[in-house]
């Protein structure tokens, strides 16, 4: 077995943090391909469309107390520490004088939650409820971060705790900005990165709550230790972002009045992974928000990034969210067998979603395309796809590195009809992709009405 730098599938791989997920160790199986986009394949044919699974509702929490679910850890005894915030009072409302609680229980299964309670009380402020809990990974050190209303703009407090129990303020404040925001630790450049909802200068057609000059847009900061943050500046309400150039904004494709506000961010399968929350004003004759100059929101969608500082949204037209009753989740989400789920705090109904199926290429008629070119692994090639309908197949073939069809390796000895799978194991005869290992190589997939989500190499002969 070959020692890789992985994310470990049996420890929580794509969901919650558990304070040493990547990490070096022997693995059954590596991820060869994604197939999330343009990018992601090469010279395709057919009419391409590049998706993503909406959210579903799959049931409800036991035990959960009323906090937003925001990080996990693995426990020693098994199962996994929950940490969650809330500004809730025992009556159950949420006010912004209530004292910012951090909470911790305990999960085995991702339904059933044990033993919560209050770890760390805060008062003193307006919270503004808007928080996140991360782990920095590379101490298993938690960092706790939340809103609260403050001059010149809403501020970002941040306390610390070297075990989930001992918790102590560090930043009071960090910086000035809007509240929205989503941070996460993000391995590969050891740092924090938040992908902060920020004010852009702009002549907007509908004015809103935040007036008629400007609009909600992202930005990317950068910390090590959670206090100190790049860019190092601070925005007003009253002061539109400084820098123009650094700006995350909608572009041609998006709705004309379209603002980009809050975004759920976590590491997945080697890429770092997020739904970003739409929003767009309306005339205030006609806002379905009665009492507020607040519009309202305009659903989610799935996007991702190869790199944490560009996004990639490919799937902007699907609502990521509109079967679950558009409640925009927060933090990160706990991965339980098959499955990463998500928690509304106010019902406790779960949102989930396969954690090996968000994104995929689909084709209605016939359509193929090559991967990216890979070295052949000793074990077996294992695709994950959906060709289930009564006119859906896969075939697969393997190409050398002069994109020529290896003998024995053509297409027709490799069909797949009626199969819905993510580990189709992927034969020619008695023939393996084992049989090719250590050569480069990459396979040639050619399919109709079927989802392609990736590809997977084994290192079991």
């Amino acid at each position: 077995m070959i020692k890789v730098i992985a994310i470990l599938a049996s420890l929580f791989v794509s969901g919650g943090l558990t304070g040493g997920i990547y990490a070096e160790a022997e693995v059954a199986e590596v991820l060869l391909c994604h197939f999330w986009d343009e990018h992601d394949i090469h010279d395709p044919y057919g009419k391409m469309e590049y998706r993503a699974h909406p959210l579903q509702h799959v049931g409800q929490a036991r035990g959960l107390p009323t906090m937003a679910v925001s990080c996990t850890v693995k426990r020693k005894d098994g199962g996994w520490w929950v940490y969650g915030w809330s500004c809730y009072g025992k009556d159950g409302k949420f006010k912004d004088t209530n004292p910012l609680q951090i909470i911790r229980c305990w999960t085995a299964d991702g339904i059933q939650f044990n033993d919560p309670r209050i770890v760390y009380s805060d008062t003193g402020q307006h919270w503004l409820g808007s928080g996140k809990i991360v782990c920095r990974q590379t101490d298993n050190r938690l960092f706790m971060f939340a809103w609260a209303r403050g001059k010149p703009g809403h501020a970002l407090y941040v306390y610390s705790s070297p075990d989930g129990e001992d918790w102590k303020s560090i930043a009071a404040p960090a910086y000035n900005d809007h509240d929205a925001f989503g941070i996460i630790w993000e391995p590969a450049s050891r740092q924090f990165v938040n992908y902060q909802t920020t004010y852009q200068k702009w002549n907007k057609k509908y004015p809103d709550n935040i007036g008629k000059d400007k609009r909600r847009v992202l930005s990317l900061r950068t910390s090590k230790d959670g206090i100190r943050w790049e860019p190092p500046l601070s925005v007003g309400f009253n002061e539109p972002h400084r820098d123009q150039s650094d700006l995350i904004v909608p572009d041609k494709n998006d709705p004309a009045e379209l603002e980009l506000y809050r975004v759920c961010t976590f590491p997945h399968q080697g890429r770092i992974v997020g739904l970003l929350c739409k929003y767009a004003p309306s005339p205030q004759i006609a806002n379905t928000r009665k009492g507020t100059l607040h519009g309202p929101g305009l659903g989610a969608e799935w996007f991702f990034c190869r790199e944490w500082s560009k996004i990639d949204r490919p799937c902007r037209d699907i609502d990521a969210i509109a079967d679950i009753g558009n409640w925009m989740p927060r933090g990160e989400p706990i991965g339980a067998g098959d499955m990463l789920y998500w928690y509304n705090s106010g019902s406790k109904s779960i949102a989930g979603i396969h954690r090996q199926r968000i994104f995929y290429v689909f084709c209605r008629a016939n359509g193929e395309f090559s991967s990216p070119w890979f070295t052949a692994p000793i074990g077996d090639l294992l695709l994950n796809a959906s060709a289930d309908r009564y006119d859906s197949y896969v075939m697969v073939e393997v190409q050398d590195e002069n994109s020529t069809v290896i003998p024995g390796y053509e297409k027709e000895h490799c069909v797949h009809m009626g199969v819905d799978d993510t580990d189709l194991r992927l034969r020619w005869g008695d023939k393996s992709i084992g049989d090719l290992a250590g050569q480069k190589v990459r396979v040639r997939i050619y399919f109709r009405d079927a989802r392609i989500y990736g590809l997977k190499g084994t290192r079991d002969k």
